[in-house]
C-alpha cells in the first residue's frame, strides 16, 4: 500500500487511504456481506457504524495532507479534494472500493 499522502484524489484514493489507516480494524466479509470489527479480541460485525465513523475520520485526514503539502497549488487541490470527499455518496463510494482492496 503506497504512503498515505502519495494517493490519488479519487474515491479509489480514499478507500486506499480508509484501507491504509484502518485495515488492522476492519474486514469487509463478502459472503455476510457485512463488515467486520475487531475489538481487540475476536471480529464481530459492524453494528453500531463504526465502519461510517472511521470512514469520516479518514475523509478528515485529507486535510492533513493538504497542511503538509509544500506547493500552494497542491495545498489548494488536496483541501478542495478533501471538501468534496466530505458528501455522504463520496464516503460510500470510498467504502464501496474498500471493500474491493481487503
Amino acid at each position: 500500500m503506497p504512503a498515505v499522502t502519495t494517493l490519488n484524489l479519487s474515491d479509489l484514493g480514499n478507500g486506499e487511504r480508509f484501507v491504509a489507516q484502518n485495515g488492522e480494524r476492519v474486514r469487509y466479509c463478502h459472503p455476510w456481506a457485512a463488515w467486520l470489527t475487531w475489538d481487540g479480541y475476536r471480529w464481530g460485525r459492524d453494528r453500531d457504524g463504526e465502519v461510517w465513523r472511521l470512514a469520516t475520520t479518514t475523509v478528515r485526514s485529507i486535510y492533513g495532507e493538504a497542511a503538509e503539502s509544500a506547493a500552494a497549488d497542491e495545498r489548494k487541490a488536496i483541501s478542495l479534494h478533501a471538501i468534496r470527499s466530505e458528501g455522504e455518496r463520496r464516503i460510500a463510494a470510498m467504502l464501496e472500493l474498500a471493500k474491493r482492496l481487503r
